[in-house]
């Protein structure tokens, strides 16, 4: 540990020290970027002295790592001083000196000694200063003044990414740095394996720093410790050399078998070698052709879940070997086999372990929502130049994207600039301009993407009309490959998470969160227990996160099937890898463990899935056809559907010998029918194909059950299965004399003869009234006919009569179902799976408002709850109200559908028409 001796506990000028010395470019601070792994080094990790802020009092730090990881400030944002003694070797002397920074957040000043060396912008790429004329043998004092982004940077123009609205800006040397004395070295070194001829070209640029001159470059490349070639090189007059190397008989990389060849690059100087760097790439090319995507000439699709670099203890996106392959292996068993990493840089052993373990990855440079100032705009081609040079000859990397999101602040002619400065140096890979599309967002009128991306946030039920909305055929033919999407927030149990942080809430649940004043999601994680609480939901913690991944699973299988159904499709990127401050739709929880078991999810996240479809209809209505939905899920006893079973498959085809089988089973795994057939000859891979076609009449029941459809391909050892549930419900008997319709403004008139049939009624001059009423608003004789002990279903479906939220059904939120008799004769697993599908509606009750509106309410006992999973304010769908000696139901479900993807029309949504009716009976016989 470096100790400041009191002679030497001086105060720095900081402002000074910032604005007098110029600053030079952001990968190569005041010299070319030299290398050279022969090289004597001096790693200068570990503790160095620290202060930050106003605060004068001189403290430790762990380098490297970002400050707020250490305890200091999370929302100061410098000047952070560090501050090292290092003893140089005598044997240094005449030598070039470089100090090298992996990386640092956002800005730094360096001084050797109390002279001024030059400073650096960037927080993402390495950078190094020539420190030759400034540095001597024995004791040296290495000083650093650093500032992250904030007030004197912002955010916005520093290419910060989206870790800032994840949680906090960090700040600091967070990733390594060393000192080097070089006789030799190398620069501008670049690597790119073209795996179409097996030749690797390399150049670069060497650097002799005393009087002989050099021989040659030998090129050395390796696998499994076998010389594949040797190859030399001749320099050029200026010291710049290039080569290609041919590689016999090179295997090419990809996710099953990541085949990676270590090169090896010297510099030899009167035969003897005098730097040498070693690096590693791998053959690998993925391309668009057509709509297909193919890696490797191969059909792929690429499943992956979405990483912002979010981790509560390291805060910068420095993960240790042993976390990210933890990582990796996770994701893979759960059937993905790419990992976006959106909007930040990782340390570079990320990407190491990325080729070594064979997880694709799509690397997004870290621009979001950026303020192009002047001086951004001249630095963005360097600050891209330097990415591309980090990141460019990792085969694992195969889709990069200048950025996220962008709208009209990021004009064509820098967007055109980075894309083609990114398409240069990328081999073998996709590119995309903007991940999300500039139609989309409103960006500049560009498009260069090698692919269609969109990132389709959306409730269930406007999904697939959502992706016709986007598609247009006459557009050039590319593969879709989503983005980021498929979003589905669970419940976190924070008192698990406190219990294992020794009983204290972890930083990012404190107001030490920077983002608890400008986030409401943060802002209510802070309150949560205190909403839960007082919510007093009836269900604990154990039961929320239950229920809430399994109705997520619910979601994220209907997605991606809906996604693996259409054509073009080559790929997905689900939202996200864990669960941060600010959502909870991980397939990773707080502790890093998965939600889902492998078998559950690889059913429809695999190279083959299978996919259920039925047919399509339509209606002759008000003089014109229309799109008549059948409801995949909810049908009526006796009913003869057509199922049709898709299959996609990028994996290995089949054999002559598959076959394909059938089986619909009830709830206790007895079979009640069945049947298996032959398969023909797979006609493509990678592209979505009927296998089967199943009509039957579906078993007769007299009250509703569900059953289970399963269905599998058996391919030897192989077997590619999937399962969906069905819901059969009786068919319904209507008693007109049980129930009027109340429906001044016609809102009802639409609904379809099977309800409209039954006796609508005027209020005003009935003098006599029926048991139950069907209304649609509230009036002060309805009010009084409930006092009286009359009984009403409210159908709601706007912003009236009682007080709403206009909230998602599926997104963001956690349903919860509450004992009552109206479900006990309807077949639920204490969850919303997708019998409520055609039910989904924009609006539910604002129960804690209800109050006001019928003061005189005696009892509101709820039947469907919504819980916010962000914000955990509490309303509902359908709920009970004892007013006087009456009772109102009132529900704001879509019992006749119709919202987007939907049946429409009480004969078409069988699950809304039988709870309105079991709704109505049980108003009836109360």
């Amino acid at each position: 540990m470096d100790v400041i001796p009191p002679s030497h506990a001086t105060t720095i000028d900081v402002n000074a020290c910032v604005t007098s010395r110029a600053e030079s470019t952001p990968s190569t601070e005041n010299s070319a970027m030299l290398r050279n792994d022969l090289a004597e080094t001096l790693s200068l990790n570990g503790i160095w002295s620290f202060r930050l802020g106003e605060d004068q009092t001189w403290s430790t730090i762990q380098v490297p790592g970002c400050w707020e990881a250490q305890g200091y400030s999370k929302s100061c944002e410098g000047p952070a001083v560090y501050r090292r003694y290092v003893e140089v070797p005598q044997s240094w002397a005449g030598r070039r000196i470089q100090l090298e920074f992996d990386a640092v957040s956002y800005f730094c000043a360096l001084t050797i000694n109390h002279l001024p060396v030059g400073s650096h912008r960037g927080m993402w790429t390495p950078f190094s200063f020539d420190v030759t004329n400034f540095i001597s043998p024995g004791v040296n004092l290495i000083e650093l003044v650093v500032f992250k982004p904030g007030e004197r940077y912002p955010l916005r123009s520093t290419l910060s990414g989206f870790l800032p609205d994840v949680a906090l800006a960090f700040g600091g040397i967070w990733q390594g740095v060393r000192l080097r004395a070089m006789k030799a070295a190398f620069s501008d070194l670049q690597i790119t394996a073209e795996p179409e001829n097996r030749i690797i070209h390399l150049s670069g640029k060497a650097h002799i720093f005393e009087s002989r001159r050099s021989d040659l470059v030998r090129c050395r490349i390796k696998s499994d410790s076998r010389i594949f070639v040797e190859q030399d090189i001749s320099l050029n007059d200026d010291g710049g050399w290039n080569g290609n190397v041919y590689v016999p008989d090179a295997r090419l990389w990809h996710p099953g078998h990541p085949v990676l060849y270590n090169i090896d690059v010297e510099l030899f100087v009167e035969g003897t070698p005098l730097a040498s760097v070693k690096e590693r790439t791998g053959f690998r090319h993925l391309k668009a052709e057509g709509e297909q995507l193919l890696l490797n000439h191969r059909p792929i699709c690429l499943r992956g879940v979405l990483h912002w670099g979010w981790d509560p203890d390291l805060i910068a996106p420095a993960f240790s070997d042993e976390q990210i392959r933890r990582e990796f292996r996770a994701i893979r068993e759960l059937g993905f086999n790419l990992i976006k990493l959106c909007l930040f840089v990782p340390n570079r052993r990320y990407y190491e372990i990325a080729d070594e373990e064979g997880v694709l990855l799509w690397q997004e440079w870290p621009m979001w929502q950026p303020k192009l100032t002047e001086e951004l705009r001249t630095v963005l081609v360097e600050e891209y130049a330097a990415y591309m040079r980090l990141a460019a000859h990792h085969p694992s990397i195969a889709i990069y994207s200048v950025g996220c999101e962008l709208d009209e602040s990021v004009d064509a002619e820098i967007l055109t600039q980075l894309t083609l400065l990114m398409r240069r140096a990328a081999s073998g890979a996709l590119v995309c301009d903007n991940s999300g599309t500039a139609e989309a967002y409103g960006g500049a009128e560009l498009d260069l993407a090698d692919f269609y991306d969109y990132h389709t946030y959306t409730d269930l039920h406007f999904f697939e009309p959502m992706l016709d909305h986007w598609r247009r055929d006459w557009r050039t033919p590319r593969p879709w490959i989503f983005g980021e999407f498929n979003d589905s927030d669970n419940y976190r149990d924070l008192n698990a998470i406190i219990a294992a942080n020794e009983g204290k809430r972890p930083w990012w649940i404190t107001k030490e969160n920077p983002l608890h004043t400008s986030r409401p999601q943060v802002a209510a994680l802070l309150a949560q227990l205190q909403r839960i609480e007082d919510a007093d939901l009836g269900f604990t913690p154990e039961e929320l996160t239950t229920l809430s991944r399994a109705q997520s699973l619910t979601v994220i299988k209907y997605i991606l099937e809906a996604v693996r159904r259409r054509s073009g499709v080559g790929g997905y990127v689900v939202t996200g890898i864990r669960d941060t401050p600010i959502n909870t739709s991980g397939v990773l929880d707080d502790f890093g463990n998965t939600k889902w078991s492998a078998a559950k999810l690889r059913q429809f996240n695999d190279d083959a899935i299978l996919c259920l479809e039925v047919d399509r209809r339509r209606v002759w209505k008000n003089g014109g056809d229309r799109p008549d939905r059948l409801d995949m899920f909810n049908w009526r006893s006796g009913d003869i559907p057509r199922f049709h079973f898709v299959l996609h498959n990028t994996g290995e085809a089949l054999s002559a010998n598959a076959y394909f089988e059938w089986r619909i089973v009830d709830m206790d795994g007895n079979l009640q029918m069945g049947g298996s057939y032959p398969l023909p000859a797979e006609p493509w891979l990678g592209r979505p194909y009927k296998v089967a076609t199943v009509q039957q009449e579906l078993p007769g029941v007299v009250s509703p059950a569900e059953f289970r459809l399963n269905a599998r391909i058996c391919d030897g050892a192989r077997e590619i299965e999937n399962q969906w549930p069905l819901w059969i419900y009786p068919k319904l008997q209507h008693d007109a004399a049980t129930f009027a319709v109340y429906d001044p403004n016609g809102c009802l008139s639409d609904w379809g003869e099977l309800f409209a049939q039954e006796s609508t009624i005027d209020l005003e001059s009935c003098v006599e009234l029926p048991s139950v009423l069907v209304v649609t608003t509230l009036t002060l004789r309805l009010l009084e006919y409930l006092r009286a002990g009359g009984k009403v279903l409210l159908i709601q479906q706007g912003c009236n009569p009682l007080p709403v939220r206009q909230v998602p059904f599926w997104r963001e939120s956690i349903k919860l179902l509450y004992p009552h008799p109206i479900w006990s004769r309807f077949p639920h697993r204490g969850f919303t799976d997708l019998q409520f599908f055609g039910l989904a509606t924009d609006f539910a009750f604002d129960t804690s408002r209800i109050k006001e509106f019928l003061r005189d309410l005696h009892l509101a006992r709820p039947l469907l709850r919504r819980l916010d999973a962000r914000e955990f304010h509490v309303t509902d769908y359908m709920i009970e109200i004892h007013i006087g000696r009456g009772r109102l139901v009132a529900s704001t479900l879509r019992f006749q559908g119709g919202a987007g993807a939907q049946p429409s029309g009480l004969r078409r949504n069988v699950v809304g028409h039988y709870l309105l009716c079991e709704t109505i009976r049980y108003l009836a016989e109360g």
